[in-house]
């Protein structure tokens, strides 16, 4: 699973979670976008991430910073009681924790029929909605 800070992939943060199909084995990557394409794993790692099997699942928790340090011109700053664009990508299934592994779907603002946003609000909780009500 991968969701990226912004409408669409060109210059764009990303992050990447993936589990490998032992249901161990999890990584989580750092990510920028150029164009329309893979993305390159970000110089700094700004995720801080831990993983548990639950019921055959692998559940993720990761936290980053609101404002990345200027050192790292890549990352997204994360504006608080601000509505962001959100696009994002899955893929069901992948042998090994392998950032070439990739993802199979992807979606963003302008050709999926699920727009997603995402407020990070001041009292420390999360909203996230789609165009479908969700």
């Amino acid at each position: 699973m991968g969701i990226g800070y912004g409408s669409s992939m060109t210059n764009t943060d990303e992050v990447i979670w993936a589990a490998g199909d032992d249901g161990t084995l999890s990584a989580v990557y750092d990510t920028y976008s150029t164009e329309d394409g893979r993305p390159t794993v970000d110089t700094t790692n700004l995720y801080t991430t831990t993983s548990v099997v639950n019921n055959g699942f692998i559940d993720f928790t990761s936290t980053r910073p609101i404002t990345p340090p200027s050192s790292d011109t890549n990352s997204f700053t994360i504006t608080l009681d601000t509505t962001i664009n959100m696009i994002w990508a899955y893929n069901d299934y992948v042998s090994s924790v392998g950032f070439d592994d990739g993802v199979a779907y992807h979606a963003d603002n302008k050709s999926d029929p699920l727009i997603w946003y995402m407020e990070v609000n001041s009292s420390g909780s999360v909203a996230s909605w789609g165009n479908n009500g969700a």
